[in-house]
């Protein structure tokens, strides 16, 4: 058996990440007055309603000095019914910045994605994938070469968006998470970012050696697209990961 997730992804060039920044430096003049087109509905919801709390339901802190605040932000009236979330708790660093948002019943009805999962259009390139290990090559031995190696535990599919229910999805993802994103880190435009990606995967050890989990995988890991390149002074382009 194995742990059923949905991830998206959002994903910021050097191109993008600077063409946000250049317009927040913009001065606003009279040719600037009129918003910018954006892929989803022109005015974001804005949630209205925040309060300190103690801790966070199903999160657990290792290290209490790392986040020192915590806070309940409450459902803001025009956030779309497609989105079950009531509320959304946000932990900051010592700086006050926001690390991580935690929301619970995110989407009111999971049935697309869980029909999806169970029956994937193979005609529309969408099909799951067992992950494929990496041994590492500077150990002989061959089991101890695939223990210490790399790779995803498991199977994934890729939401392709061109489609029909793939694009439902994407829309109703960025639909809900762009109160949360919003609030937390203003300056992220999901609708521009360069590249986004939604994936449903199963997490287990059941079919790697021993049905044993390699070291790597207990290990925190990051999602970066070095492909994309890197900012002046060697700074990672801004992205959001949720699941």
């Amino acid at each position: 058996l194995g742990r059923l997730t949905m991830n998206s992804f959002y994903w910021h060039s050097p191109s993008t990440a600077e063409a946000m920044a250049g317009s927040r430096r913009r001065t606003p003049s009279s040719q600037q007055k009129k918003p910018h087109p954006q892929p989803m509905e022109a005015v974001p919801s804005v949630p209205s309603v925040t309060e300190e709390i103690s801790s966070v339901p199903s999160v657990i802190i290792p290290l209490p000095e790392a986040v020192p605040r915590m806070t309940r932000t409450q459902r803001a009236a025009d956030v779309p019914k497609a989105c079950c979330w009531q509320s959304f708790d946000t932990l900051l660093d010592p700086q006050g910045r926001p690390i991580m948002i935690v929301a619970e019943d995110f989407l009111c009805n999971p049935e697309r994605l869980v029909r999806l999962a169970k029956q994937p259009k193979e005609s529309e390139g969408m099909s799951w994938r067992m992950g494929e290990i990496i041994r590492n090559d500077k150990i002989s031995n061959p089991l101890e070469s695939e223990l210490r190696g790399d790779g995803f535990p498991g199977a994934r599919l890729q939401v392709e968006k061109s489609s029909v229910l793939g694009g439902k999805i994407d829309r109703t993802m960025m639909k809900c998470l762009r109160s949360m994103a919003r609030h937390a880190w203003p300056e992220f435009n999901l609708a521009r970012a360069h590249d986004r990606q939604h994936q449903i995967s199963v997490m287990s050890s059941e079919e790697q050696v021993g049905g044993r989990w390699l070291d790597a995988q207990r290990l925190p890991h990051n999602e970066i697209r070095w492909d994309l390149g890197l900012l002046p002074g060697g700074l990672v382009p801004p992205s959001l990961t949720a699941n």
